[in-house]
């Protein structure tokens, strides 16, 4: 979904480019959410079927003592057996599952297919879950990745920014020759707060022109020579600036609605 959004719009991908540097992440937003203070701000809840991840979590609040504000989460008719296995460890478990009217059935099938193509994806715990056992391939492979990611999650190489860096404030254009290929322009990204400032500014910039420029038009002076008109609004008259292709300065005044004559 977000390879599609990022290819239409001309955007970079917002999420990580490997499930290695996802999965560090997911750890590190742990660790930060069971800090006491902040665990203090929010109830969190650790959404995983991943058995490591959950070990990590249970091993966090403890240490931490902040029980009584993290807790659990599992999808409905997936990893039963893990679910029920959690609610008699932690004493509560939040489970959910997609709850539609008849009519919008198939945004649930959607949500589903979602979650098969999550689950037998190369790497999936849950993909492994059947045939884990400990001292297993399947066991051993989920253990190194569980290692690596965690590593990874306290190396400075992992950022913490945000991938799309689109500023509009801070564009040049440029020519491009008409033998490159052609690149369409990337739409703006109003999520970005670079970009929000660049169009407040810009607001405000044309907002105290408004009553300033009412209207622009070019006046045809002599055949391949126009004038630039301005019409500028007044209380009761209305200026009119012109300038020649020239550059030569001129000054008329007219009333509104006069119809404009050769200048």
């Amino acid at each position: 979904m977000e390879e599609v959004e990022a290819s239409l719009r001309e955007w970079s991908v917002a999420p990580y480019g490997s499930k290695l540097e996802t999965d560090a992440n997911y750890k590190r937003m742990l660790r930060y959410a069971c800090e006491p203070e902040n665990a203090q701000a929010v109830r969190v809840g650790v959404a995983s079927h991943n058995l490591f991840d959950i070990a990590y979590a249970l091993l966090l609040r403890e240490h931490r003592q902040v029980a009584e504000r993290i807790e659990f989460e599992m999808l409905e008719g997936m990893a039963n057996a893990q679910a029920l296995e959690m609610k008699r460890r932690t004493g509560d478990l939040l489970v959910y599952t997609p709850v539609v009217k008849d009519a919008d059935f198939e945004s649930a099938v959607a949500y589903l297919v979602r979650r098969l193509d999550e689950n037998t994806a190369p790497g999936s715990f849950l993909g492994a879950l059947f045939s884990l056992e400990e001292g297993s391939s399947a066991w051993r492979e989920q253990s190194t990745a569980f290692r690596e990611a965690l590593e990874t999650s306290y190396s400075e190489s992992l950022s913490d920014r945000p991938r799309r860096q689109q500023d509009r404030g801070n564009e040049r254009l440029s020519v491009v020759s008409a033998d490159k290929p052609f690149v369409n322009a990337a739409d703006t990204d109003f999520s970005l707060p670079a970009n929000r400032q660049w169009l407040e500014e810009l607001v405000e910039r044309w907002r105290c022109k408004r009553d300033e420029l009412q209207e622009q038009c070019f006046l045809l002076e002599s055949p391949g020579r126009f004038k630039l008109v301005t019409f500028v609004s007044m209380p009761s008259i209305h200026h009119a600036r012109a300038r020649s292709r020239t550059n030569t300065p001129l000054a008329i005044r007219t009333m509104w609605r006069r119809r404009s004559r050769r200048l």
